[in-house]
């Protein structure tokens, strides 16, 4: 595996960041908030997602291939357990990240909330443990 340990994100770096993009700071780190902050989103349901590896739930919820550019910051629940925020990764890592995170990690990241954001961009990609994702675009 290519990818190097991520870098850590702490909370209040990672709602900041979410905060820039949406315009107003979610009240907590997740999708259930920062949908809240942004007023509305449309969510697609992935029927029975608990039976998909990473890798084949992130082609279905159109993580892969990847809309971002630069760096990310992503949130699963295993970063917020393990520092409470979440982890910095270029986007053109994230192929290796949902590939590795089991490994890496020792638990899927599709084990609960999934919150993907550019930092310095205008992307906030979400996947809600209920089997829901969306995409928020700033500029739309």
């Amino acid at each position: 595996m290519t990818l190097p340990k991520p870098t850590s994100i702490t909370p209040s770096m990672a709602l900041a960041n979410l905060g820039r993009i949406l315009g107003t700071t979610p009240s907590a780190l997740t999708p259930d908030s920062i949908s809240d902050a942004a007023g509305s989103t449309h969510w697609t349901s992935i029927n029975n997602w608990e039976q998909y590896e990473d890798a084949k739930l992130a082609i279905m919820a159109n993580l892969l291939p990847t809309p971002f550019k630069g760096n990310l910051m992503v949130v699963s629940d295993h970063s917020l357990t393990s520092n409470g925020g979440g982890l910095a990764v270029a986007s053109s890592q994230l192929k290796e990240l949902v590939a590795g995170h089991l490994i890496l990690f020792g638990e899927c990241l599709f084990n609960g909330d999934v919150i993907i954001a550019e930092l310095g961009g205008s992307l906030i990609w979400m996947f809600h443990h209920e089997g829901a994702y969306t995409l928020f675009d700033r500029t739309l």
